[in-house]
């Protein structure tokens, strides 16, 4: 019994009354509050949400969307140490591991003013996956890597076509 149910029943008045009304009031108030919490609680969860998406980096399409070489080499810093999957045409052989943005690209034509180095990606790791690769040379493929930067560290290596990479994932890399 609260303190006013006291009160009222000492007063003489309808304790049964006050009972049947003063629960329905209480709980009424305590639901609103919590419901007042919860509310706070998801905005605040969706604020934090929005503003971790802002933060990423806006290259990918919708979730899962594989991104081109030229996407990568443009934000290879915001990459950088992600496992990312990247969609283009694969250049494999003895003198080459390379993943171009097209066949055109590969070939020597490009768009005015576009540098060959910006469609590039340098696969690393190949040696694992070698016989999955050259199966697949020549054509559009999507792998699956880490991106790294500074790749070739001042030296010059001629299966290279620039300084950004893709470490081919250990586990199938052609997802």
């Amino acid at each position: 019994m609260t303190l006013a149910r006291i009160r009222q029943a000492f007063a003489g008045e309808d304790v049964a009354q006050a009972e049947a009304s003063e629960p329905a009031m209480e709980d009424a108030e305590l639901f609103g509050s919590v419901m007042r919490r919860a509310r706070f609680r998801a905005a605040l969860v969706l604020l934090t949400l929005l503003s971790a998406c802002t933060a990423l980096p806006q290259t990918r399409g919708p979730a899962g969307a594989a991104l081109r070489p030229s996407d990568v080499v443009r934000e290879v810093r915001a990459l950088e140490g992600r496992e990312v999957r990247v969609r283009g045409y694969l250049a494999f052989g003895s003198h080459a591991r390379i993943l171009w943005d097209s066949e055109a690209a590969a070939r020597g034509v490009l768009p005015e003013g576009v540098h060959p180095l910006d469609l590039c990606l340098t696969l690393i790791d190949t040696l694992r996956h070698r016989r999955a690769l050259t199966r697949n040379r020549g054509r559009i493929v999507t792998l699956r890597g880490v991106v790294r930067a500074n790749i070739l560290e001042g030296r010059v290596d001629f299966g290279a076509c620039s300084d950004t990479g893709l470490q081919l994932s250990a586990r199938r890399p052609f997802r």
